[in-house]
Parts: structure tokens; C-alpha cells; sequence
């Protein structure tokens, strides 16, 4: 049976843990460990060695503390105590999780002409992308709608490059002037503008936007996960540090993600990102189910 928690369900190492092939145990570093390690301690198991590098927390290495979290998860409901994670133990977590408890809606828009189509525009990889990175934490991402705001020769010529640095906060220039184009979209949704080049061509995307209007811009061609970037600094917002992560795995590494595999957040970015107002906590989401058996991990 497959695993069909959004937190669990795209990481294939996971849906191997649910068909024991092979099960998970001491020793095995990978982003699956990562995501066991997340939903225990959102279960209420305290975990202070896995937790103890900011820059990537949870570690991600199923060590001894990992081992004895899980023994206590599966003495607390009546599974086989082995610390190992297997169909059992996966299955369980899976059930814990069945929903997102919060939603963010995005809206993508396309600087583009009369004569230049806008079917090469990566609308639906960038929406995929996204989903499965903030899905895995509990953050579903939704499709609000996708247009082309099909310029002017005028406005082409003005808007196929932004000539105007990455700032936080823009109140003027041209990404001020770009962000106000469009259809209107509902307060607390987050639009995607997709530019030909940026005024840097280093830059794949920028997270500034106006205040009150959520938004960031991510040149056509970007990486798989630029959008999924940009739209995760307008959620942590221009005070949140560090800026960008010196992790490689992060969606937040500093030049953007490239490696093999859906990328990680620590758990502060996560915290921090469902306190945005474009961050919707769900209704009806029941509670996760509290450990009957809780031993905090200074006694383990």
C-alpha cells in the first residue's frame, strides 16, 4: 500500500520504508531520514542532538537518538520495538499527517508579446516543483491562475529585461512597474512574474516585491526550484536570517538548488513561513495525536 501523506507520498525512499525494501535504520543518512526526523518532533518527541546544526535541522542522519525516538514512538502504539522504521512504522506516520494544515496560492504572469507565445513559459513545472517542496512540510501550494500580460512593443522592450537591482522592498523602477500589471489577484495571494532577463545575469530570480503585495520575479529558463525560491524568500520575508543557507540541500542555498532530489528547509524557515500572511492556516486539519507515552530525550 502506498504511502498518501503529501509529506511522505513524492520521497521514493519513503514509499520503499512502506514496502520494507529496504527499511530504515541506524546508519542511513538521506532526505527520507530528514522527514521521519520532522514528523516526530512535530509529534512532541524532543530530539536536541538532531536538531543542533541550524543549517540543516533536522540533521537528516539516523543516529541513536533517532533510533531511540522511533522505539518510543512504536512502544506508545503497540508496534514491534526495534527502532527500525519499516511498513509498520511508516505507515503509522502516514496516518498521523493525512493533510496540509496550511496553503499558499500562487498566481503566474508572463512578460510577453502578441508574436512571442507563451507556451514555452514553465507555468506547470514551476507549479510542480513548488508543490513538492512545501508539501513535504505541511504547505500546500494551489494554482490561482496564469496569464500573459501581452505587452507593447513598447512595454516588450521596457520589460524583457528589469533593469533594476534585487531589492527587498520596491516602491519604485521597473519591477515596481511590472508588479502592477495584470489582473488583480485576492490580498494574501502571491504572484509569480516571469521575465526574459534580469539586470544581473547571475541573477535566476528575485524575491523583492512591493509591501502588502506579495510577489517575486524569476527569469523564463530559471531551475527547476528558482520559483519555489523565490517564492520561499517572500515568505520568510526580508528579516528573517540567514538570508540564504550555506547548505547545499536547502531551497535556500545561496545561487539557488541544483542537486539531485526535492530540496529541504530547516525547521525555523518552515516556522517562519506559516506566520506570513499569504500562509493560510487550514480549517478542519484535526490535531496530530500526541504520543501516549512521551519520554523527552534527556532520559533516553
Amino acid at each position: 500500500m502506498a504511502l498518501t501523506s503529501p509529506r511522505f507520498a513524492p520521497e521514493d525512499r519513503l514509499q520503499e520504508v512502506a514496502s520494507n525494501s529496504p527499511p530504515m535504520r541506524v546508519g542511513e543518512r538521506s532526505r527520507g531520514v530528514h522527514l521521519i526526523q520532522n514528523a516526530l518532533l512535530d509529534l512532541g518527541y524532543e530530539m536536541p542532538v538532531t536538531t543542533s546544526l541550524e543549517i540543516v535541522d533536522p540533521d537528516g542522519q539516523f543516529g541513536r537518538e533517532t533510533e531511540r525516538t522511533v522505539r518510543a514512538l512504536q512502544e506508545a502504539h503497540g508496534l514491534t520495538v526495534d527502532g527500525v522504521v519499516g511498513r509498520q512504522t511508516m505507515r503509522l506516520l502516514d496516518g498521523f499527517f493525512p493533510r496540509h494544515s496550511h496553503r499558499v496560492r500562487l498566481h503566474m504572469k508572463a512578460a510577453a508579446s502578441n508574436n512571442d507565445p507563451i507556451c514555452y513559459v514553465p507555468f506547470d513545472s514551476a507549479m510542480e516543483a513548488t508543490k513538492r517542496v512545501f508539501g513535504r512540510y505541511g504547505i500546500r501550494v494551489d494554482y490561482g491562475s496564469s496569464e500573459s500580460l501581452v505587452l507593447t512593443p513598447e512595454e516588450m522592450e521596457t520589460f524583457h529585461r528589469i533593469d533594476a537591482d534585487c531589492e527587498w522592498e520596491v516602491t519604485e523602477g521597473e519591477m515596481y512597474e511590472l508588479h502592477r500589471m495584470g489582473s488583480p489577484v485576492p490580498d494574501g495571494e502571491i504572484v509569480v512574474y516571469f521575465v526574459h532577463r534580469l539586470v544581473r545575469d547571475s541573477l535566476r530570480g528575485c524575491g523583492g516585491h512591493a509591501p502588502d503585495r506579495p510577489a517575486c520575479t524569476v527569469i523564463i529558463g530559471a531551475g527547476l526550484w528558482t520559483t519555489a525560491h523565490e517564492v520561499g524568500h517572500v515568505l520568510l520575508t526580508r528579516n528573517f536570517r540567514p538570508v540564504h543557507e550555506r547548505h547545499p540541500q536547502n531551497l535556500m542555498a545561496r545561487g539557488g538548488y541544483s542537486l539531485p532530489g526535492i530540496p529541504m528547509l530547516t525547521r525555523a524557515q518552515v516556522a517562519q513561513m506559516k506566520e506570513h500572511p499569504a500562509c493560510h492556516a487550514l480549517p478542519g486539519v484535526p490535531m496530530h495525536e500526541a504520543p501516549r507515552t512521551f519520554s523527552p530525550a534527556s532520559q533516553f
